[in-house]
């Protein structure tokens, strides 16, 4: 069985990854 917390904490560090992404990305242009 997935460990909803751990999935939570997961989901959250992806989505922060993506915005670090996006963030370097509009530095960059």
């Amino acid at each position: 069985m997935i460990d909803i917390d751990k999935a939570i904490i997961v989901l959250g560090a992806l989505i922060a990854l993506l915005e670090l992404i996006r963030y370097v990305l509009q530095l960059l242009n």
